[in-house]
């Protein structure tokens, strides 16, 4: 797919099969908007500040194929999901509608998604950093735009592989780092990915 018939092929999608996303799917996903190249894995395919990368992206897999359900941590300098131990979970483990309950509005197509992914953020080396750039706060919006970039990189991947993407970014902070493992780490969580095998002639919004 070239790049135009991904822009144009790109849309939320809100309504999902009772499919399986490919496991190979999910990684080329992950590898666009958080990962390298394979001759270069230190340098990302968004841009960053400084090259500080501060993303993490954590992957609660429900129907994946040839990945069991479970959470997963997203490595980018090896490009592959590594398994958080069950004792880490956190209450993680839960199916896919326990999701619904964190987001702001209770988005209950969420329930249907193959696939979350967890998008945060490093917030203590940037301020380390940046901290001193007037005026005060500038450092914080390196991380959102590097997140955008990440995000938009990976809905462009969805669309090539045929997987439907939502981004979402209205939900309860804490609730999600729980459901992703996450607590005492300096980490803003940042975006919901939320992927799955559409439904053709499926609910989208042509406007996002």
């Amino acid at each position: 797919m070239k790049l135009e018939e991904a822009l144009r092929a790109r849309r939320s999608c809100r309504e999902f099969a009772k499919a399986p996303v490919e496991g190979a799917s999910l990684l080329r996903i992950l590898n666009a908007g958080f990962g390298g190249s394979e001759t270069q894995r230190a340098r990302r395919h968004v841009p960053s500040a400084g090259e500080s990368y501060p993303l993490l992206a954590r992957v609660a897999a429900f129907q994946v194929r040839e990945l069991p359900r479970g959470l997963y941590e997203y490595n980018p300098d090896a490009d592959h999901l590594e398994r958080i131990a069950l004792a880490d979970l956190g209450g993680t483990g839960e199916p896919p509608e326990t999701f619904v309950g964190a987001t702001i509005g209770q988005q209950t197509w969420i329930g249907g998604a193959a696939a979350v992914v967890g998008v945060f953020g490093t917030t203590d080396g940037l301020e380390a950093r940046f901290g001193s750039q007037p005026p005060p706060g500038r450092w914080q919006r390196y991380l959102w735009m590097e997140a955008g970039a990440a995000a938009q990189n990976a809905a462009l991947r969805a669309a090539e592989q045929g997987v439907g993407m939502t981004l979402v970014g209205g939900f309860d902070d804490r609730a999600v780092q729980r459901l992703f493992g996450l607590g005492g780490e300096p980490l803003v969580a940042i975006a919901l990915l939320v992927l799955g095998r559409p439904v053709t002639g499926g609910a989208s919004n042509e406007n996002t």
